[in-house]
């Protein structure tokens, strides 16, 4: 029997920027497992690592580096789709590369399966998940 729960990791400024700026769109990769697999890719290890790297402020962090390269990435894509406007690029991207890093911080979002397990039923390892389908958020 599939799992009704599902994990997930993520910086804070990733959901931040995903509520202000995409109208409470999310998506994650979950996982069926909070501790399991390689720290680099289960919760608990993701979950681990941000935080001690937020608490040590550790500037060469490969997670908090991807995720600036990323978010910055989305937000100009999103203002040539014509997603967001110029001046919401400008902060995200700004925020992104020089806001302080407890915004760096892991949030962690539980997810009860319900209406979609049958979809889910489909794949092996990480999901991908809109979270507007999703309960419990826990940061």
């Amino acid at each position: 029997m599939p799992p009704l729960l599902l994990y997930s990791v993520n910086c804070y400024f990733k959901f931040y920027v995903q509520e202000k700026y995409r109208g409470n769109l999310h998506y994650v990769w979950v996982s069926e497992s909070f501790d399991n697999g390689p720290p680099t890719s289960n919760p608990k290890g993701i979950y681990t690592s941000l935080k001690l790297a937020v608490v040590e402020e550790d500037e060469h962090d490969y997670k908090i580096n991807e995720q600036k390269g990323l978010i910055t990435a989305r937000a100009i894509k999103w203002e040539t789709d014509g997603e967001i406007t110029s001046a919401d690029k400008d902060e995200i991207v700004f925020s992104a590369m020089n806001g302080a890093f407890k915004q760096w911080r892991p949030s962690s979002t539980l997810s009860l399966t319900l209406g979609w397990l049958s979809e889910l039923r489909r794949f092996r390892g990480p999901h991908e998940l809109d979270l507007r389908q999703s309960i419990g958020l826990l940061t």
